[in-house]
């Protein structure tokens, strides 16, 4: 398989030595094309096909966070540079980080205790992150494949694979600056840093990144949109300042708690990330434009009748199956598939 997998002007290096890790020794891969298809075994010479595919479950090369919300790139560029993920993949609903680490052997007679500290490792992470906790940082049950061709895909950290220990240390500092204290909360309120340039290309991503801090802070970050706007030349037109407050403010309702107060000390995000971040803004916190919807429903009811078709013809060779006398359990090995699926289609 080639490794010149160069995104969005990222140096090859990076995406080539991260895709060498990613396979290193491996030859047989377990992949799907969509989310609910099952997996089937590629060859690594096909693995940039499929969008989806589950990590090995004998041999962890990366950790892997879920991150579903609307600020989730944000989140990533929060971290301090040393503990930055090796490439994020941007997804529907947020981001799915992978921080390559040191190989780690995960079978039954491996010793259990680096195991422990990886699991840790992995929920620092994800807490630092705010991460999905149903999504195992190890062994995750199907994700996002980071070499998929069709991926929106960042290669950030430009370093060997983390050892744990050098995540460990500076995962907890983080993590402690979380909770700031009542002075510098009121320093914090006081300061009011705009975060990027108030100049033309740059209104919508600069007022969103400055109000989702002030929200996060509790501050009334409304008004700090329009002061913001007043300050830009030319200003932005309301309705679209409207409809960054209307995303930051959704997100506030429904998605946002006090645990998830993040550290507003990080770098400003590079910027491909930045056109991104500015383009939700615009959206009122959508990503596509009603082009690309369209051919989303398009798609979507074409997967539709593929998977109806694939059920019928399953439902088909189970009742051979059973007919041949054997047991739910033998067709499920057989074919491939979970005991449940085939208790739908027993009768």
């Amino acid at each position: 398989m080639t490794s010149s997998l160069a995104v969005l002007g990222e140096p090859a290096t990076k995406s080539s030595r991260f895709a060498s890790h990613i396979t290193d020794t491996q030859r047989i891969f377990f992949c799907s094309g969509t989310k609910e298809q099952p997996l089937s075994k590629v060859l690594v010479s096909e693995l940039a096909r499929f969008e989806f595919f589950q990590p090995s479950t004998q041999f962890c090369r990366f950790l892997v966070v879920d991150i579903d919300h609307v600020f989730a790139v944000n989140y990533i560029y929060d971290l301090p540079v040393n503990i930055r993920p090796h490439a994020i993949v941007l997804t529907t609903k947020g981001v799915q980080a992978f921080w390559l680490i040191e190989g780690l052997p995960l079978t039954a007679n491996a010793h259990q205790k680096p195991i422990r500290f990886a699991q840790d490792v992995g929920e620092m992470l994800r807490q630092a992150c705010n991460g999905d906790p149903a999504v195992n940082p190890l062994t995750p049950s199907k994700c996002r494949n980071p070499l998929f061709e069709g991926a929106e895909r960042f290669f950030l950290a430009d370093c060997p694979p983390y050892a744990l220990k050098s995540l460990c240390e500076p995962l907890r500092a983080f993590l402690a600056t979380q909770q700031p204290s009542e002075s510098t909360q009121i320093l914090q309120s006081r300061s009011r840093a705009v975060w990027g340039e108030l100049s033309a290309g740059q209104r919508n991503e600069t007022i969103f990144q400055t109000i989702r801090r002030a929200a996060y802070r509790g501050e009334d970050f409304e008004t700090l949109a329009y002061e913001l706007n007043s300050q830009c030349q030319p200003p932005l037109p309301v309705a679209e300042v409207a409809g960054i407050v209307r995303s930051v403010q959704k997100f506030m309702e429904t998605r946002f708690t006090p645990s998830e107060t993040r550290n507003t000390s990080g770098e400003p995000v590079p910027d491909a990330v930045r056109e991104f971040m500015a383009e939700i803004g615009r959206k009122g916190g959508s990503r596509k434009t009603e082009k690309q919807k369209a051919v989303l429903v398009k798609a979507t009811n074409a997967s539709r009748v593929v998977r109806s078709a694939q059920a019928v013809g399953r439902r088909a060779q189970i009742q051979s199956l059973k007919e041949a006398g054997y047991t739910q359990v033998q067709i499920a090995e057989r074919l491939n598939i979970n005991v449940k699926t085939v208790k739908r289609g027993w009768h």
